[in-house]
């Protein structure tokens, strides 16, 4: 990786080992990947971005821990869109490239 990227909590960088878990103790525990779906807004656009990957036992735990400005309702909890996603700036966050890319590539 190169220098100067900040490594999100959580995120796994090419160069760093992997660490050895137990995973009896948390069954739902697993690398979790976090995409955001693309947007067109005010002359701006973008495709599908691959936000990170990290440990986590959900798909709603690991967009926490890698999206900075992730949506929240006013009482802290992680905001959901009506497909049971969590978003971030609208945008919907995604466990998958396919998913992520259906509304604006």
């Amino acid at each position: 990786m190169k220098s100067g990227y900040l490594i999100p909590l959580g995120m796994i960088g090419e160069d760093k080992e992997r660490p050895k878990m137990s995973y009896s103790a948390k069954p739902n525990l697993k690398i979790r990947k976090v995409w955001s779906e693309g947007y067109a807004v005010t002359g701006n656009s973008s495709g599908a971005i691959y936000m990170g990957e990290c440990f986590a036992e959900s798909h709603i735990e690991a967009c926490e821990r890698i999206v900075e400005g992730i949506d929240r309702n006013s009482d802290g909890t992680v905001r959901l869109r009506k497909d049971d996603n969590p978003s971030c700036w609208g945008c919907g966050l995604f466990d998958n490239e396919e998913d992520a890319r259906k509304s604006f590539g």
